[in-house]
């Protein structure tokens, strides 16, 4: 979900499938960090389109209460966006790129010593040429640990 202003009498669409993968681990299965790329997908926005996608890293904290993590983090992202085919005069079309914020919560289920499901919410401000926007992610995904 795209927190992008929508200009009057243009329809938006703010919401969009993404993807992420990502790599990382725990030390004593409390604190750990994650690496990971992720693809925001791309909205319709006040008759053009935007799009983000990033690298992040991140701090994680995990509370394991039996086949169950709960986690928290906290970290940073280098994104890329872009904004395309806004009517003239916006200003706001073009290219940008920077570090930017981010943070979640989630829940990892243990199916196995070596399998996982989880699911999280993130929320990570990516620069566009308008400003700084965050953009929520809402995922589940399968963890394989070796």
């Amino acid at each position: 979900n795209y927190d992008l202003s929508c200009r009057d009498g243009f329809a938006c669409n703010d919401d969009t499938l993404a993807h992420k993968i990502y790599t990382g681990g725990l030390l004593f299965n409390a604190i750990g960090l994650e690496l990971d790329y992720v693809h925001m997908g791309k909205v319709d926005i006040s008759g053009g389109r935007a799009r983000a996608h990033g690298i992040g890293l991140t701090a994680v904290g995990n509370l394991p209460i039996d086949q169950i993590n709960l986690f928290a983090k906290v970290g940073t992202t280098y994104g890329w966006t872009r904004t395309q085919n806004l009517p003239a005069g916006s200003g706001a079309q073009g290219r940008e790129n920077g570090f930017g914020f981010r943070w979640g919560l989630g829940a990892q289920y243990n199916i196995t010593d070596s399998v996982g499901v989880r699911a999280e919410w993130e929320r990570i401000d990516f620069a566009f040429r308008s400003g700084r926007e965050s953009v929520d992610l809402v995922s589940v995904g399968a963890v394989w640990r070796f």
